[in-house]
């Protein structure tokens, strides 16, 4: 196990908490503040809304490979795409080739939302960023590519990805 500068294992996990408690907390107020309280107001949760940032990113996918991406069962992602569908956000269509299978989409209410969440959070982020000096960006950065790395897995970092 790593340690923190001055040798302790329990210094690491105390600063270990304190960066995760302090994400946390950030993550939680920038969706109060931003997005979030407006998808909260449209009555939709944090799955619903994650949903539909995957079918934006993703584009038409079937339910299955949904919740693949999502990693939740499919009668999860069945749910929340009903919610979506509810508000006019998502849409179902059938496969020309094969009428059994089901593509979910994005309708054009849903691409406008999706689109408003995301320039909401690049605003944020560019603004929260502009106040950081030379040096802090630096070290951001150096931190923000760790976690890449990390979120990557053995597997990429070795040149063995998907």
């Amino acid at each position: 196990m790593t340690t923190t500068a001055d040798g302790s294992v329990a210094g690491r996990e105390r600063l270990l908490e304190e960066a995760s408690s302090t994400l946390e907390e950030l993550v939680a107020h920038h969706w109060r503040q931003g997005p979030g309280g407006r998808w909260a107001r449209r009555d939709l949760s944090t799955g619903q809304m994650h949903l539909l940032m995957v079918l934006r990113e993703q584009g038409p996918a079937t339910v299955g490979r949904l919740a693949e991406v999502l990693e939740i069962s499919p009668p999860s992602v069945s749910s929340a795409l009903d919610r979506l569908e509810e508000h006019g956000l998502a849409i179902r269509r059938r496969d020309r080739e094969d009428r059994r299978v089901v593509h979910a989409a994005l309708s054009s209410r849903g691409r406008a939302a999706a689109e408003e969440a995301c320039g909401f959070r690049r605003q944020k982020v560019r603004h929260l960023l502009g106040q950081f000096e030379a040096h802090e960006l630096e070290a951001l950065l150096t931190v923000l590519k760790a976690v890449q790395r990390g979120i990557a897995g053995p597997s990429r970092q070795n040149g063995h990805g998907v």
